[in-house]
């Protein structure tokens, strides 16, 4: 009988996060290392409006030179940057979250 009712109660473990502490454990309202992004602790009722690329970013929109690595495009805070390679412009939020990817390097702060 309980067989047949674990695969309805149940739930499926990512085996490579469960067993990497590093991954289990991040503090509200500290930044995501991969990212530059807020961590921000949701109630499943909070999940479904939540909007990560508008929502958990806290860097502001000072422009910033940075040098591009990998051309992307980016999408935040309901914009789009398509990226080339070499020296960008881009608001402070993109291009910390494109270093944070390791698509980009610093080259400084534009006025």
């Amino acid at each position: 009988a309980l067989q047949q009712v674990i695969p309805h109660i149940g739930v499926h473990i990512d085996e490579p996060v469960t067993a990497d502490i590093k991954r289990l454990i991040r503090a509200a309202s500290s930044l995501h290392g991969k990212s530059g992004m807020k961590v921000i602790s949701l109630s499943v009722d909070e999940l479904h409006k939540f909007e990560p690329l508008v929502d958990a970013v806290v860097f502001g929109d000072n422009e910033i030179k940075i040098n591009v690595t990998r051309p992307t495009t980016v999408e935040m805070m309901d914009e789009q940057f398509e990226v080339e390679e070499g020296a960008n412009v881009l608001p402070e939020y993109a291009a910390i979250y494109m270093m944070c990817k390791g698509a980009a390097e610093y080259m400084g702060g534009v006025r």
